[in-house]
């Protein structure tokens, strides 16, 4: 279970991840539904007009709508969630992920960064970090990740945050990282160690 053992959901999720082609992920980032193609012309017609609630489902649908625009952002947002560490990982330029994830509407984030080597770029992800998120759980074990990193975190929660789960261990954040992050954390409605 995920609240229960965050970190065994975590290292599970970042091994379903890790094999997937960087391209296809990038490609994802700006997919548009509308756009697409079905095996039956009239599937095609059905899905997009069950998108925007249409009243008749074999009804021409629009070209462009609202609806569309916000699964596409939500949708953008879970593969960039999905892609972050191997675009990291990959030096590969992180903007496009950044962006996807900001304009995606997710209530719920988790990204392990366990063992990552290198620039976790926690300035990039903390400002990518939509409004609407509820739950952030990140894992940075074992990771060059900093009191600086720490005091960026805290300085970028999303105002409607209600539950932080960060696992620092072996990390280099020391007491004083910790003691001057905390005051931070008095509006989140959970609190874990």
């Amino acid at each position: 279970d995920q609240l229960s053992c965050p970190g065994l959901f975590n290292q599970n999720k970042m091994k379903r991840e890790r094999p997937f082609p960087f391209e296809a992920l990038r490609v994802a980032l700006v997919t548009q539904l509308q756009k697409g193609h079905a095996s039956v012309t009239a599937d095609r017609r059905h899905i997009l007009n069950s998108i925007v609630g249409a009243e008749h489902l074999d009804a021409e649908p629009p070209v462009e709508h609202e609806r569309y625009e916000r699964l596409n952002e939500l949708l953008a947002g879970r593969f960039a969630d999905a892609g972050w560490r191997n675009a990291l990982e990959s030096g590969k330029d992180m903007i496009d992920f950044g962006k996807a994830l900001l304009l995606s509407s997710l209530q719920e984030l988790r990204l392990c960064f366990d063992g990552c080597k290198g620039q976790l770029c926690v300035e990039l992800l903390m400002a990518s970090l939509p409004s609407t998120l509820l739950l952030l759980n990140l894992d940075f074990t074992k990771t060059s990740f900093s009191d600086t990193d720490l005091q960026t975190v805290g300085s970028a929660l999303p105002l409607r945050l209600k539950l932080l789960h960060l696992d620092l261990s072996g990390t280099h954040v020391t007491d004083a990282g910790i003691y001057s992050f905390s005051p931070k954390l008095s509006g989140l409605f959970a609190l874990e160690e």
